[in-house]
């Protein structure tokens, strides 16, 4: 009897082991290669971007849609404050706003004129975002969990010339319904920078530096498949090194005893502070009762920021670069 207690004993702590190191594995698993604790991303996506190739498939009509609800109360949207939102404060922030002005009638007499002003849909220009960012070299995941967004309104504000902008409300992103939901956006493209902070494009917690590190070493190491950005062909590591700058050049050099001129390879490096953001690719999906949306990350591009001087210019002008893409699907829609 002790025997066979003592043989289940060991069974049993040999179960528990394993558990532990499985449990310990999907940790590692689940590893964020972003940061060392979540990253938050708020930045506004734009709804007329100069290149409206990239997001032609985008159904805006939801924006209208969504507005319309909002002011019948048949979605929740919230204020700053996380309360929800009157249709009045929703109305305020559209711009619809009503006014009364006196106006003399011929036989001297004032009449009260109600003037009422009409919801501009095209002032509509933008849809801000903020969300939580996650991505596992080892799983080639990268995932976007919107936490809220909101649709921006661009205006001049009352008389002046000062052109300004507001968040119209707050939509939470808590309750995505995949059976209620449809495809608004396909292959869409846009990019965020993740060097600036700026009002309106903040990214906390992002570790940029051990993120690009590891971007570029799975490329030039062939841990990862890296693509062209403007035909999908699969790039060489001769390849990448010469599109993130690493390339050999051939310089003279004189000897200064002799005077006689000879060749040298003077080798290039890749300067990893050029990565300065990133280019996403995705498929959008709208629950059409909560409005809830949710992104499918088909793919993802560093934006390499070059300084590049030209004649009669004092400073450099920045040109921004593709040097690969790295699609986590088998879909490569081209960015260009």
């Amino acid at each position: 009897m002790k025997k066979i207690f003592f043989i289940s004993a060991i069974i049993v702590s040999v179960f528990i082991i394993s558990s532990c190191n499985t449990s310990k594995n999907k940790k590692q698993k689940l590893k964020n290669n972003l940061i060392a604790k979540n990253v938050i991303a708020s930045y506004e996506f734009d709804l007329y971007p100069e290149v409206s190739e990239w997001i032609k498939t985008l159904d805006k009509k939801f924006v209208s849609i969504e507005i319309d609800k909002s002011l019948s109360q048949e979605i929740k949207t919230y204020n700053d404050d996380d309360n929800l939102m009157s249709v009045n404060s929703i109305k305020q922030n559209l711009g619809i706003l009503t006014d009364t002005q006196l106006i003399e009638q011929e036989n001297g007499e004032m009449k009260m004129n109600i003037i009422k002003s009409d919801l501009d849909i095209n002032s509509i220009k933008s849809l801000y975002f903020k969300e939580k960012w996650f991505y596992n070299q080892d799983s080639s995941v990268f995932t976007k969990n919107i936490i809220w967004y909101s649709p921006v309104r661009y205006y001049y504000k009352y008389d002046t010339i000062k052109y300004t902008k507001r968040w119209i409300y707050r939509i939470k992103n808590d309750n995505f319904n995949k059976k209620t939901s449809k495809q608004i956006a396909k292959n869409i493209i846009y990019e965020v920078d993740f060097n600036v902070d700026t009002s309106t494009t903040q990214i906390e917690g992002l570790d940029n530096k051990q993120f690009v590190d590891i971007l570029i070493n799975n490329a030039i190491n062939k841990k990862i498949k890296c693509y062209d950005a403007m035909s999908t062909k699969e790039l060489t590591v001769e390849q990448i090194n010469n599109e993130l700058g690493n390339t050999t050049d051939t310089i003279f050099v004189e000897d200064p005893e002799t005077g006689e001129i000879s060749t040298k390879i003077a080798p290039g490096i890749i300067d990893k502070s050029e990565i300065k953001g990133l280019m996403f690719i995705e498929n959008w999906y709208l629950d059409t009762v909560s409005f809830n949306i949710r992104k499918e990350i088909l793919g993802i591009a560093p934006i390499r920021f070059v300084e590049k001087y030209f004649e009669d210019s004092e400073k450099p002008e920045i040109t921004k670069k593709i040097p690969f893409v790295y699609y986590f699907t088998n879909k490569k829609p081209n960015i260009f």
